[in-house]
């Protein structure tokens, strides 16, 4: 009995160390870490969350459905005079609007923050929250004419989801383009600093989380069954020692 009870034990330990099998399948897929197309930093409070992306300008339309002419001139290249006098801030609602966002498995609203553009040639740091509000807020910025052309800049942006809750999952969904899988590297942090780095393989219209709790549902599971296990095992061992007292 013991044995098979083992057996049971390291079966179910050999299943959940595989997969989830409650796992969204349009999430990303840990991949080894490498180059991103689009790198993510989020910072996580009590009950809020803020993200920041960066990514190179022209990978814009396949990543989030946006039509770069809402932000290029007919001849390809950035009116900046407009940008200086306008900002760009408003057209952080536009580039953003085929990407939805959930939290807890609900459709959720985020936020956007501000949109800025930057080029290549004087790349912004971007590896904690800090770097994200810095690469969202400055403006201003010279660029030279040759690099006012979408594969020479790189878009970064902001956005925040409000009244989330503690242990609540938040999710960015990516609309459907007909692209390749691409390359995320995630940054997270929460209140008490530097919390991980994750890169993974965002599939076409796949689902990136930016915050799950540390537990998943199926390792919620797991605890419930290795407690079934652990209390069969105690009181078969139990019986056994009242049978062989009755013995004595």
């Amino acid at each position: 009995m013991v044995r098979y009870i083992y057996l049971l034990l390291f079966s179910l330990l050999a299943v959940c160390a595989q997969a989830d099998p409650l796992a969204d399948p349009k999430a990303a897929i840990p991949v080894t870490p490498q180059d991103a197309d689009l790198r993510v930093i989020v910072e996580r409070s009590d009950q809020e969350l803020s993200f920041f992306l960066a990514l190179p300008v022209d990978q814009m339309e396949p990543l989030l459905g946006t039509d770069l002419s809402i932000i290029f001139s007919d001849d390809g290249k950035l009116p900046l005079d407009d940008f200086q006098r306008d900002g760009s801030f408003e057209l952080a609602d536009d580039v953003f609007a085929a990407v939805s966002g959930a939290v807890g498995g609900t459709a959720a609203i985020f936020d956007p923050m501000s949109m800025m553009l930057h080029p290549n040639a004087s790349a912004l740091p971007f590896s904690d929250p800090f770097d994200g509000i810095l690469s969202t807020s400055v403006c201003g910025v010279f660029i030279a004419p040759e690099d006012q052309v979408p594969e020479r800049m790189t878009a970064y942006y902001g956005g925040i989801f409000l009244n989330v809750a503690p242990n609540a999952p938040v999710q960015l969904d990516f609309p459907k383009t007909g692209r390749s899988a691409i390359t995320v590297k995630l940054r997270q942090y929460d209140d008490s600093g530097f919390v991980g780095e994750t890169t993974v393989a965002l599939p076409d219209g796949g689902a990136l989380v930016l915050f799950e709790p540390w537990f998943s549902r199926s390792q919620v599971a797991l605890a419930y069954l290795l407690g079934l296990v652990i209390v069969l095992l105690a009181g078969f061992r139990f019986r056994q020692a009242s049978r062989r007292a009755a013995l004595c």
